[in-house]
């Protein structure tokens, strides 16, 4: 007997594949539950790489767990209110995949998205101090210098801010009170790159939003549920306008009342991760831990899980009004069966490559199927690219996405996958099933040099960071020393007792 709610066998991480199939096949959305983030980044690259043109939304859950003093990262806070503002304001179709960590906990109306914004433009007339009162109340953190999204300063005349939807922040000139001129600029030179002319739009970068109403709301809430609620040091910090570290699990007392994605989704189909159940049920005795630990250690100040938290039963009244199937590893009588078969590998890596049965496998599977060779790195594709032209004579066609047309039945690409296997009348072979190992990829020089920066751009004043030789510090800021004539940009890291390190920054 089939299973009416079941789609299988999802072997080999086969999931990308038929979520690409399934919604071009389909007139709804899709939502899919992973397991965790690291399971849903790598399903976006592969579904990327399958549909383009499809709009993929992440919608990764906190940081932290549950009743820690820690608060959520910025980065992570900034997507995800970028992934609900797209979906507050449009219905488009598209494939939204998320994890059971984030589907269960409960989010920011959908009404406070769009009420909390404004938008400022070249000539416009608007009071400095104005400006800098709705950048706070959005979220925005004052800096002495702007190197990480959500930041601004003030010099001045001149206010620059790193907006959350750009690559690169802004620098606005005023005259008066009127925005004269407003400049894109490099986060690590400081030095203005182009004029922007357009109309630029801020929205909040933290869900937990300090107003007037919010913190009356809050303190209000807190009182009738705390009624020592002057011990709590939450309570004092967030009264004085100061949100404490992991101050973030308080939100349900700031609004009237928290919704879920399911309530900024319509019409979707639900597809859940093959091990849902299991992880699911552990997510919510987690949870239940967490709070009973906090309250056995007579930690009084904080909210039971039905405040933040989803239980099974509401769960499942979602998932009841949506069309919804659960991946099935195992069994094979499902209400939709997948097509895929497993390749095995063709070398071993114990043996000396078989060029002659590499080429036979090519020329039997490609009378039938297209033959999708994916490799990890544009060095690997290389690689690949020549070892088979050496010793098969095949001159391949490299393409960057399924959207190639497929004039030709063997191909190559840069597509991480974990196994090979046959999907339908496509096979996708890894290096390993080839040649019985993966090719190990090298970092140039260069790509770490932008790695670096990549990375120094996300550090924010007092970070905590580990020195590979002197152990702990603390970044304090970057500063420009001068030595011997010239000036030298250098990271600033302060160890124990006060000593300072100075480290160069090599542009």
């Amino acid at each position: 007997m089939k299973n009416k709610n079941t789609i299988g066998p999802s072997i080999h991480n086969v999931e990308p594949f038929f979520i690409s199939q399934f919604y071009q096949n389909s007139n709804k959305s899709i939502l899919y539950i992973g397991k965790d983030e690291r399971e849903i980044s790598s399903m976006e690259q592969k579904i990327k790489w399958l549909l383009p043109d499809v709009e993929i939304l992440l919608f990764k859950s906190w940081d932290q767990i549950p009743y820690d003093n820690v608060s959520p990262s910025k980065e992570v806070q900034i997507e995800r209110l970028k992934t609900l503002k797209i979906l507050s304001n449009s219905n488009a179709k598209r494939i939204i995949l998320t994890t059971i960590n984030s589907i269960t906990q409960k989010i920011i109306p959908k009404s406070i998205i769009n009420s909390q914004l404004f938008k400022i433009s070249k000539n416009q007339k608007i009071k400095f101090e104005d400006l800098i009162n709705n950048l706070v109340l959005l979220g925005f953190q004052r800096t002495s210098l702007v190197r990480d999204k959500s930041e601004f300063s003030v010099r001045g005349s001149i206010l620059d801010i790193f907006p959350n939807d750009r690559s690169k922040p802004i620098r606005i000139d005023f005259f008066d009170e009127e925005i004269e001129t407003i400049f894109e600029f490099d986060p690590i030179t400081q030095k203005r790159l182009k004029e922007i002319n357009s109309d630029l739009e801020f929205n909040i970068i933290n869900e937990l939003i300090l107003n007037e109403n919010n913190l009356n709301l809050f303190r209000k809430n807190f009182r009738e549920i705390f009624p020592e609620y002057r011990n709590s040091q939450v309570y004092n910090l967030f009264s004085e306008n100061i949100i404490p570290s992991g101050g973030e699990q308080f939100l349900p007392l700031f609004y009237d009342n928290l919704e879920t994605l399911f309530d900024y989704i319509k019409d979707y189909t639900i597809l859940l991760n093959d091990e849902f159940k299991n992880i699911f049920e552990n997510r919510l005795e987690n949870i239940n831990d967490f709070y009973l630990a906090r309250k056995n250690n007579k930690e009084n100040f904080f909210l039971s899980p039905e405040f933040f938290y989803l239980n099974k039963e509401i769960f499942q009244k979602y998932l009841d009004n949506n069309e919804h199937f659960y991946f099935n590893t195992f069994d094979k009588n499902n209400h939709i069966n997948i097509d895929v078969n497993i390749i095995h590998n063709l070398s071993s890596i114990k043996k000396e490559i078989d060029f002659s049965f590499i080429n036979q496998f090519f020329t039997t599977n490609s009378k039938e199927n297209f033959i999708f060779i994916c490799c990890r790195s544009k060095g690997s594709l290389e690689r690949v690219s020549k070892i088979l032209q050496n010793n098969l004579s095949l001159n391949l066609n490299n393409v960057t996405n399924f959207n190639h047309s497929l004039s030709d039945n063997i191909l190559l690409t840069i597509l991480d996958i974990e196994e090979s296997f046959k999907f339908n009348k496509y096979i996708f072979i890894n290096e390993k099933s080839l040649f019985g190992y993966f090719f190990n990829t090298q970092i140039s020089k260069s790509r770490k040099q932008t790695i670096f920066f990549e990375e120094l751009n996300k550090l924010s004043i007092d970070s905590i960071l580990v020195h590979s030789e002197y152990g702990l510090c603390k970044f304090n800021n970057i500063r420009k020393i001068e030595l011997n004539d010239s000036i030298h940009e250098c990271l600033e890291l302060e160890f124990f007792e006060n000593q300072k390190l100075f480290y160069q920054l090599k542009i």
